[in-house]
C-alpha cells in the first residue's frame, strides 16, 4: 500500500487548529512551511513521517479520520 500524504486541510477536517499543529511541528523539528504547500508543489508529508514522531497522538487521529474519510 502507498503511503498516503497527509496535509494541513486533513489536520482541519480532524477538528485540529492550524496553531496546534504548527506547534505540534516545531516541538518535532518538522517543517511546517513545506507541510502548508500544495502536494503538487511538494507540500504535505507522509503519513510514516509523520507516525515515526515519538509524541504522535495528533498524526494517528488525524491519518484515521483521513483513512475513515477516504474508505467511507
Amino acid at each position: 500500500m502507498a503511503d498516503i500524504i497527509v496535509t494541513i486541510n486533513d489536520v482541519r477536517l480532524a477538528g485540529h487548529c492550524v496553531a496546534g499543529c504548527r506547534d505540534w511541528f516545531e516541538q518535532n523539528s518538522l517543517d511546517f512551511r513545506t507541510f502548508l504547500k500544495p502536494v503538487e508543489k511538494g507540500g504535505g508529508l507522509p503519513a510514516s513521517v509523520l507516525l515515526a514522531v515519538p509524541d504522535n497522538g495528533l498524526a494517528v487521529q488525524v491519518i484515521d479520520r483521513k483513512m475513515a474519510r477516504e474508505n467511507g
